[in-house]
């Protein structure tokens, strides 16, 4: 009687052993799913940033073109465009383009002074 006893007790303990195991692989399957499924979300959510900035841009490049467009019909932009780039003139007028030197300007722009550095606990810039 003891003998089939401790067979039973054997063979109750490698069950449990078994089912203890499985729910392991279960519940690492379920952590592992989880923090995939949060990556997941996250890069989601990332992308869709990315997409609704994108769309803002376009939304407002869309609507400044729109109000180009609508500024360009109009007589006046049209010459005012014929006169300061393309350089037109119109009936009884005169076209004066003075050409400079732009070198010395550029020369000007170039030199950089350095402002000293108040102290204190930090340096302010």
């Amino acid at each position: 009687m003891s003998d089939s006893w401790e067979n039973e007790k054997h063979y109750k303990t490698a069950a449990y052993s078994l089912l203890t195991f499985v729910l392991l692989i279960f519940s690492f399957q379920v952590g592992f799913s989880l923090v995939v499924n949060i990556l997941r979300n996250i890069d989601i959510y990332h992308k869709m940033q990315i997409v609704k900035n994108a769309h803002r841009y376009s939304f407002k490049k869309n609507s400044n073109l729109k109000n180009e467009l609508y500024s360009f019909n109009s007589a006046k932009s049209l010459e005012s465009i014929a006169r300061n780039n393309l350089k037109m003139a119109g009936n009884n007028e005169i076209l004066l383009v003075l050409n400079y030197d732009l070198s010395k300007e550029n020369n000007d722009k170039n030199i950089t002074v350095k402002i000293p550095k108040e102290k204190g606990i930090f340096y302010k810039r």
